[in-house]
């Protein structure tokens, strides 16, 4: 049997492949499991053909994959520009600026102030005790459930009991999170609406809450900016996982609007970048059509269902 045709042939089986598997916390299949396992295995002269078709057709997919996502790489990076610039600058072309004197931070709107960022939230106000009951249900967010700006993954219920020892930020609604280890990951997420149900996040994160005149949802896009999400990274030390200190964190200089600007600014964010995001939407669905088109395609073709016979000759 052709190695290429047999890749083809195990891609369609992999979830009948994987379902023989035993194990509860590692699936596993044993040799003679995999290798009992029965595949079509027509003539070479048709396995060449169906590889040969198939070889050009998901290379095409694929081309039509990777020119898709880059589409949205830079629709991300569009918004990640916007967010800075808006933050850091305002909306109006022909303001006055004015240099701060942070050499990271540059100039901003004369009529704007440039502010520690202790001065501006509170870290960390609310955390679980350890004396809570076992049997606190929460919902738990872990750093890689989270993005810039958005969740990777939707939060995890637990129990207290049972939640890892680091389950313990209480986050609420108008608090912004920002990941002070592994930095490198930008994870930043504002929390629009926790509802009713208790969220609690890692201790690898700090809850961003906003002072008195602070636009929660202008804190929000600020940690979240590229110019302050790359300050944090440059900042953090250690290696493997870097980590920021809250001190050092709080120490940050930030461009501080007035609070009507602040509304107008977060107003605007929210209004492109929803619209960015729906077009991320669309084409990411785009994406996820083709890849769904590619495994059917290569179903049909080993399992004869298209006849490429005489494509080996072609």
């Amino acid at each position: 049997m052709m190695c290429q045709y047999l890749y083809y042939q195990l891609t369609v089986a992999r979830h009948d492949i994987a379902s023989l598997g035993q194990g509860s916390t590692f699936t596993e299949i044993s040799r003679g499991t995999l290798a009992s396992y029965r595949v079509v295995s027509p003539p070479l002269n048709e396995q060449a053909s169906i590889v040969k078709f198939l070889d050009r057709e998901t290379a095409r997919i694929d081309a039509l994959v990777e020119r898709k996502q880059n589409l949205v790489d830079l629709l991300e990076q569009q918004r990640t520009a916007l967010i800075s610039r808006s933050v850091t600058r305002g909306l109006a072309a022909d303001v006055a600026m004015q240099d701060t004197g942070v050499e990271w931070l540059g100039e901003i709107p004369a009529h704007w102030e440039a502010m520690r960022l202790k001065h501006w939230v509170t870290v960390n106000d609310v955390v679980l005790s350890e004396t809570t009951d076992p049997q606190f249900e929460f919902r738990y967010l872990e750093i890689t459930d989270v993005r810039t700006g958005t969740l990777a993954e939707e939060p995890k219920l637990v129990r207290f009991g049972t939640a890892p020892s680091r389950a313990r930020r209480i986050v609420r609604t108008g608090d912004t999170i920002l990941s002070t280890v592994r930095t490198y990951l930008r994870a930043a997420w504002f929390a629009d609406d926790v509802a009713d149900d208790p969220l609690v996040c890692s201790t690898g994160f700090a809850v961003l809450t906003p002072r008195p005149g602070v636009v929660p949802k202008f804190l929000g896009y600020l940690a979240q900016s590229e110019f302050f999400t790359d300050r944090v990274a440059a900042e953090s030390s250690g290696t493997a996982y870097p980590a920021i200190a809250e001190s050092r964190l709080g120490a940050f200089h930030v461009p501080v609007p007035p609070a009507l600007e602040q509304h107008t600014i977060a107003d605007f964010l929210d209004r492109e970048s929803a619209k960015i995001d729906a077009l991320v939407a669309k084409v990411q669905e785009a994406i996820d059509s083709l890849k769904e088109y590619r495994v059917a395609l290569i179903f049909a073709a080993v399992k004869g269902n298209i006849d490429v016979r005489g494509e080996a000759t072609q």
